[in-house]
């Protein structure tokens, strides 16, 4: 930092003369403001530089992010960092830099990510600055882009003539204005449901009423002798080895519900994917099911029987 003092000027050749003219309460006057407006001269000329640091390091870091560079997060976070996520985690250097340290060396055909920022407002005080901006991730793989934008905030102090952010929240962006109008759009009129989609619609009602009747012959009638039946904690059961557990009375069941289906056809076959929720007793204990299932549908003699079904716990 410039010393404030060396930016005044010294007296011009002739200067003294004119003086001598100037009582001396108004050359004190005239003297105190020259020195006013040349401090206020300095320190808006030392704003400036800060700024412009500011934004320097920013875009220099932003560089680096886009590498993973370890050494130059160890140089933007202070050691002192309180860092918010958009998820709302609390981390803090420490942990910024263990997990860069340990992200794998990326490898050919990996997606590439780049940061960049916009609309950067700087707001100094003195030795502490406040760094707001929009952040746009691009992650590009295959010719195809996605972007993420981010409002993020920094606190930053200078410290031995360094500046380094103590705090940082940031906040995702909700939808463009267009993504947003788009959003607003009312849906497309679907196009008509064809007959096998309303058949295969028809059977997965069939097959929860069947299971909550606890009534093998009807879902004798919808499985194929081929059926594979894959749940969790249980072994991969056949046909005949679930209709014979359903017959044996030991599970039955107080709620079979499904939602989000989607029912694909393909000639003669058809995916049904979509949740269920079910409550059953088994051997005299309660349970509860959450599940993301696929059935697979196969079209044999003009009749559509289930050949594989496979259910697992939904995500937490």
């Amino acid at each position: 930092m410039h010393d404030p003092l060396r930016m005044i000027p010294g007296p011009a050749p002739g200067r003294r003369a004119c003086r001598s003219l100037i009582p001396t309460a108004l050359a004190r006057i005239l003297s105190s403001a020259i020195v006013v407006v040349t401090l206020a001269l300095c320190l808006h000329a030392q704003t400036a530089t800060d700024a412009e640091k500011l934004t320097q390091l920013l875009n220099e870091f932003l560089a680096g992010a886009s590498r993973n560079d370890a050494a130059m997060h160890d140089r933007f976070w202070a050691e002192d960092l309180i860092y918010t996520s958009s998820s709302g985690s609390r981390i803090g250097k420490p942990d910024i830099m263990r997990d860069v340290r340990s992200a794998p060396a990326p490898k050919p055909g990996d997606p590439i990510t780049t940061y960049a920022a916009e609309d950067i407002r700087i707001h100094l005080y003195g030795d502490t600055a406040v760094v707001a901006f929009r952040l746009i991730g691009t992650v590009g793989k295959d010719g195809m882009n996605e972007t993420t934008n981010y409002l993020n905030t920094g606190a930053f102090l200078k410290r031995n003539g360094k500046w380094q952010a103590v705090s940082w929240q940031a906040t995702r962006m909700p939808p463009r204005e267009d993504e947003t109008k788009a959003l607003l759009q009312p849906p497309a009129a679907k196009p008509p449901e064809s007959a096998d989609t309303i058949e295969l619609s028809r059977l997965e009602t069939v097959w929860n009423e069947a299971h909550l009747r606890g009534d093998a012959e009807a879902l004798d009638r919808l499985w194929a002798d081929e059926l594979i039946v894959t749940v969790q904690e249980m072994p991969v059961m056949t046909k005949s080895a679930s209709l014979g557990f359903l017959r044996s009375g030991r599970m039955k069941f107080q709620r079979y519900e499904t939602s989000d289906l989607r029912i694909r056809v393909y000639q003669d076959a058809a995916v049904v994917t979509g949740r269920v929720v079910r409550a059953r007793n088994i051997n005299g204990r309660d349970v509860e099911d959450n599940w993301r299932f696929t059935k697979v549908y196969i079209l044999r003699a003009g009749k559509w029987q289930v050949v594989a079904w496979h259910a697992s716990a939904m995500a937490q």
